[in-house]
């Protein structure tokens, strides 16, 4: 599959919510976290620096920093981060998934988890209801 630095950033934040699973599930949310971590390194490394140098720091309830940086869409700063940022982000990469059978989601996960993480599943043979 080919995919651009970007869509690996999605894919790996699709991933996160799957990483705390100890099945079949989870195997395949870390080994494919991994393998497009190491595809996207330098782009996520890039993407980090821009975000803190055109974004705010996100502060805890207490006012504390968290270490994370976030940018609105609405500011100003905006465009010069998408500017400066863009062409690496679409520049492409192959990358195999590893891939588990749909089965092992079906009623495990959501729905919307499924849909969001659809790449990772071997959709074979499957029935549901009375479809």
């Amino acid at each position: 599959m080919r995919i651009t630095n970007e869509q690996a950033g999605n894919m790996i934040n699709a991933l996160a919510p799957l990483l705390g699973r100890t099945d079949s599930l989870g195997y395949a949310a870390a080994y494919n976290t991994r393998t497009l971590t190491n595809e996207a390194m330098e782009y996520i490394q890039l993407y980090q620096r821009k975000l803190e140098e055109y974004g705010t720091p996100v502060v805890d309830e207490d006012g504390n920093q968290t270490g994370q940086y976030e940018l609105e869409v609405a500011s100003q700063n905006f465009e010069r981060f998408r500017d400066e940022t863009r062409d690496f982000a679409l520049m492409e990469h192959d990358f195999e998934p590893y891939t588990v059978p749909v089965t092992d989601a079906m009623g495990r996960i959501s729905g919307s988890q499924m849909l969001s993480v659809q790449w990772m599943f071997v959709w074979g043979d499957t029935k549901g209801g009375d479809a």
